[in-house]
């Protein structure tokens, strides 16, 4: 009996689904060209096995002037690996499926505004960041005079929630940095590898005449001469 309930418990064991989590970090991003300046990934699984591995802003479609005075065609947009690792990732929660589902939902709606959605006064980058973290259960200041600044909301946010724990964008940027270079010279060193590999493996025509040549010569310095016979 108690050998059947081991191999129950193992066979439950192994088709039950693997722990899942999601951990979401807000970044925000130096002013510069590019939008948009407050944005978030998520890297992880879900319970039914699926990965994560995705990324969120709000920006405007075309970025000009027009932004300062008017509101402008927005969407929501996946920023690029280049950009997130250029960017100050400031704190990482960690979310089940529920939560993620919650998330999706604001990205939907953030998704589906009437356009012209972008408003760099009442929905921007910062308001879209601001409603994911409300939804997750943490606080902002609604009355923020930072709804432009994304690095110091993103402080800001750190402050009014003791819990969360910060993080050195600083070092993150510097680990970036040397993964970036390491990938680099393990890449060069794939690239001298299969050069080296393609080198002796390939012969030219001159040297396989050669070889056909040196070939000859010394199977007919093997054969017996008509003297010998």
């Amino acid at each position: 009996m108690r050998l059947i309930l081991l191999t129950v418990l193992t066979l439950f064991i192994a088709i039950s689904p693997a722990h899942a989590q999601v951990d979401i970090t807000f970044y925000s991003h130096d002013f510069g060209k590019n939008f948009p300046h407050a944005f978030f990934t998520m890297k992880g699984s879900l319970e039914n096995g699926e990965t994560i591995d995705t990324s969120y802003g709000f920006t405007a479609v075309k970025i000009s002037p027009a932004i300062l005075w008017k509101s402008v065609t927005g969407e929501v947009q996946a920023p690029k690996q280049k950009y997130i690792d250029k960017s100050n990732p400031h704190f990482t929660i960690t979310i089940n499926d529920k939560e993620y589902m919650k998330v999706m939902e604001v990205v939907t709606k953030w998704q589906n505004w009437e356009q012209k959605s972008y408003s760099l006064k009442r929905r921007n980058c910062v308001h879209f960041t601001s409603e994911v973290i409300a939804i997750l259960g943490y606080n902002f200041n609604e009355a923020t005079k930072f709804w432009r600044k994304p690095k110091s909301f993103m402080l800001e946010v750190l402050e009014l929630n003791p819990t969360l724990v910060a993080i050195d964008y600083k070092k993150a940027k510097e680990e970036v940095k040397a993964a970036n270079k390491e990938k680099q010279k393990q890449d060069k060193i794939s690239r001298n590898d299969d050069k080296m590999s393609t080198d002796t493996d390939i012969m030219t025509t001159d040297e396989i005449l050669r070889d056909n040549e040196t070939d000859d010569a010394n199977n007919a310095g093997s054969l017996p001469s008509e003297d010998t016979k």
